[in-house]
């Protein structure tokens, strides 16, 4: 290559911590660049992505770009001169214009996912195209996208030093180069997170032949293995057969030291795009540990059953991570469905009992090394985990089993697990199910809010297949929430539903109901399935816009009788000597003003018998909000709220809590109890 050979690396991503598939190699491509003569600069702008509102363009979402850093842009190009650009994301139109106005123009490639890379179908929009004639689907190719021949043959790097790379995996054969130009306040205000590449994201091996729902269901799904609406199990893996994994691993870790923190794209944030680091976990951080890695935040996205499988491993260096101030997240960690029948249509094989030891074997872990493991989405404390609440399928009997599971749980009033659907791509096992069983599949979606989950995560929805709702209860169901909760998320600043009038209106219901009663949407949630339970109701609501508006009103009404004060009269007095000892700590707790329980209100305490065992009911509020709990032995099975020395709490559903606050008070409260019942026993 000549000096005059320049490349330039366009990285758009938004504030928020998620992946983002199409920066992967971005690494390795600047290193290999460097090793073929090339000058590069790597540009990273961070803000808004946005509907790329061109159905050719292939991709949903392209970059947005306010004058501020189109002026930045402008001003880059013209110092910089590349020869040859490649963008994370489709440009908007005046970006695009600035490249186009180069001269001599540079080849301009966006990007490829890997299931764009992989795919027969070649993309139809015109700024999609560049890539098609460059990538091979087989591993076995060396324009494979994880080797080094389609970046080379596109470069047009043909010396003899980089000829003998053609065939080489990125990760085995190039030092990675983390240097970047963070070109604006969002790029550095950015959690965007490095990814450590090395193996495949998953390794699911529950063969799809096994699964009776799947007999018969086409040769071309014979092989699949994992869940059967994905094909993370079937993508080929990004470093050669036998890599040594702690070797790769190191040598990219190196690379991020050399580059330095704060000087460039490392944010101290990294995941790791291998099933196989997770489960050679102790092996992975002891070259982390190693080589010195300052405090970071390690992401992983390992399945629950990966997470019970890899306990030792993981015991072995929690002592040596929380000396040295690193904290494990995992990213994305699948539940998928409370429902049996849903989850086995899924091919997923997780449990309610896996579960529930997940959530235990964590929380130990976390009293006795605070902020080192964090298992739920986003690092929260209350459990979340990746879940399709919506499917074809779905009946209210699979919606109120999944809202139970949640609540017994302690799940997050608010988030994606209340509004995710199902997203079938055509090639998938469960899309050739939908076909086979006929009158799925339609033109367009019935309602597009199917796709405000991809949207709130910035995710590309490529060739998803519409779909309707088998049960209409359902649909109206699935309406009503995922507008509740873009109303209680965004509010008035939902981009996705601006121009939807039926968000418009239940906004407003939901917002008087915040105001009168403390809504939350799983709140919402529990009250409006009570409603479409209610045929009687369901047949007084008429139809569409206005049936689901009027059993949005229903289910505010009932939430708001359920939080009345005497929802909490007595009973009837404790009978057993422990329940005695709860009810005396409650009155001596109400007559110290000035207490840690200042502003909590204690009411009745009372017993009651479950099929789980004899019970204490208590029922206090915080700040005005009422809670109802049974407290059970705690050596008895079966999820719960809270656990203690005695007792497991578990929370009634009439009162659902993602509160912090609430859960802190609750947590001193079942303290104070333990130690008055030790001294009454």
């Amino acid at each position: 290559m000549t000096g005059n050979a320049r490349l330039l690396l366009l990285e758009f991503f938004p504030g928020a911590l998620c992946r983002n598939e199409k920066t992967f190699f971005f690494p390795f491509l600047n290193g290999l660049a460097k090793r073929a003569g090339f000058r590069t600069l790597w540009l990273c702008f961070g803000g808004d992505l946005k509907a790329a509102g061109d159905p050719a363009a292939d991709r949903t979402i392209r970059a947005v770009l306010p004058e501020r850093d189109l002026r930045t842009l402008a001003a880059r190009l013209a110092r910089f001169r590349p020869t040859r650009i490649v963008s994370s994301d489709l440009l908007p139109a005046a970006a695009r214009r600035l490249v186009d106005a180069l001269s001599p123009k540079p080849p301009f490639l966006v990007m490829p996912m890997p299931k764009e890379a992989g795919t027969s179908v070649k993309p139809a929009g015109a700024e999609m195209r560049a890539h098609a004639g460059v990538l091979s689907a087989d591993p076995r190719h060396p324009r494979f996208l994880a080797k080094c021949g389609w970046f080379l043959d596109w470069l047009g790097a043909r010396s003899r030093r980089c000829l003998s790379l053609r065939d080489r995996y990125l990760v085995e054969a190039v030092d990675p180069d983390y240097g970047a130009v963070l070109a604006n306040p969002e790029a550095l205000r950015s959690k965007a997170h490095i990814t450590i590449m090395s193996g495949v994201l998953c390794s699911d091996r529950s063969a799809l032949k096994d699964n009776p729902l799947y007999a018969g269901i086409g040769p071309e799904h014979e092989n699949h293995r994992g869940c059967a609406f994905c094909g993370c199990c079937l993508e080929p893996a990004f470093s050669p057969p036998g890599a040594d994994l702690p070797a790769v691993v190191a040598r990219q870790f190196r690379a991020i030291l050399r580059t330095g923190r704060g000087r460039g794209r490392d944010k101290g944030i990294y995941e790791f795009y291998d099933i196989g680091a997770f489960r050679r976990f102790d092996r992975v951080f002891k070259v982390i540990l190693r080589l010195g890695v300052p405090p970071g935040v390690f992401l992983f996205n390992p399945r629950i059953d990966d997470v019970l499988a890899a306990r030792p491993r993981i015991e072995r260096v929690l002592p040596a991570l929380a000396k040295a101030g690193h904290e494990v997240r995992i990213l994305s960690m699948g539940v998928e469905n409370f429902s049996a029948r849903e989850n086995r249509r899924f091919n997923k094989g997780i449990t309610a009992a896996q579960v529930d030891e997940l959530i235990a074997l964590t929380r130990k872990w976390e009293k006795a090394f605070p902020g080192v493991f964090k298992p739920f989405k986003g690092g929260g404390d209350l459990p979340e985990f990746g879940i399709i609440l919506y499917t074809p399928w779905t009946t209210l009997e699979d919606l109120r089993i999944n809202i139970s599971a949640a609540l017994e749980r302690g799940f997050a009033q608010t988030g994606y697990w209340l509004y995710s659907a199902l997203l079938i791509y055509p090639d998938s096992p469960i899309a050739a199910l939908a076909r086979r069983e006929g009158g799925i599949f339609v033109d367009r979606h019935p309602d597009r809010g199917v796709l405000y989950g991809a949207f709130q995560n910035d995710e590309d929805v490529l060739d998803v297949r519409p779909w309707r709702f088998k049960a209409p209860g359902v649909a109206d169901f699935f309406a009503v929430m995922v507008r509740v909760s873009a109303a209680a998320m965004d509010g008035d600043d939902c981009a996705f539903f601006k121009d939807d009038p039926e968000f418009h209106a239940l906004k407003r219901i939901y917002a008087e109901a915040v105001e009168r009663a403390r809504a939350t949407p799983l709140a919402v949630a529990c009250k409006l399935l009570e409603a479409l339970e209610d045929h009687r109701e369901v047949r007084r609501r008429g139809r569409g816009r206005r049936r689901r508006e009027a059993l949005l009103r229903s289910a505010v009404a009932r939430l708001e009788a359920g939080r009345k004060p005497d929802s909490f009269a007595r009973l009837h007095a404790p009978a057993s000597a422990a329940a005695r000892a709860v009810e005396k700590l409650f009155r001596s707790l109400s007559k110290r003003p000035g207490s840690a329980f200042s502003g909590v209100d204690l009411g009745a305490v009372t017993e009651r018998a479950l099929p789980a065992g004899n019970a204490i009911r208590i029922a206090f509020s915080v700040g005005g909000r009422g809670l109802v709990f049974d407290l059970l032995d705690a050596r008895t099975p079966g999820p719960c709220f809270l656990v203690s020395r005695r007792f497991k709490a578990v929370l009634s559903p009439a009162t659902p809590s993602s509160d912090p606050r609430e859960r802190r008070v609750s947590e001193m409260l079942l303290d104070e109890i333990d130690r008055r019942v030790d001294r009454a026993a």
